[in-house]
């Protein structure tokens, strides 16, 4: 059963417009795994965009793999997988590090080109 939501009260009003209720605690989902994080630990745009572009990589890396041989999708899949979780603890989830985040991110868009030149390559 879902806890009900609950105003803010005004003092803890950050001025957004996104997060009016909020429950005590809320369910993130993170590459299948669930913790827990407490209303006070609301995401801020610059977090929601960023995930936003890692997810949209992660499901072009996917697809990727889709267009790849029979042969090789299941290894390429398995490491995109890998990829990512390398890039989590290199991040150590720290969103306060946004450089380090942008240079993980452009890494893995340059690794996603060089995978679909040699997927287009082997077609």
């Amino acid at each position: 059963m879902q806890p009900k939501p609950r105003p803010i009260p005004a003092d803890q009003k950050t001025g957004s417009a996104i997060s009016i209720f909020t429950t005590e605690k809320e369910v993130v989902r993170c590459g299948g795994a669930a913790r827990r994080r407490a209303s006070n630990d609301r995401m801020d745009l610059k977090f929601f965009v960023h995930r936003a572009n890692v997810m949209a990589l992660y499901r072009e890396c996917l697809r990727t793999a889709r267009r790849a041989p029979v042969q090789a999708r299941a290894d390429l899949c398995e490491m995109a997988r890998q990829e990512f979780r390398d890039s989590i603890r290199l991040s150590d989830g720290n969103t306060k590090d946004a450089p380090n985040a942008k240079m993980l991110l452009q890494q893995g868009r340059n690794r996603l080109q060089e995978i679909k030149m040699m997927v287009d390559m082997v077609k």
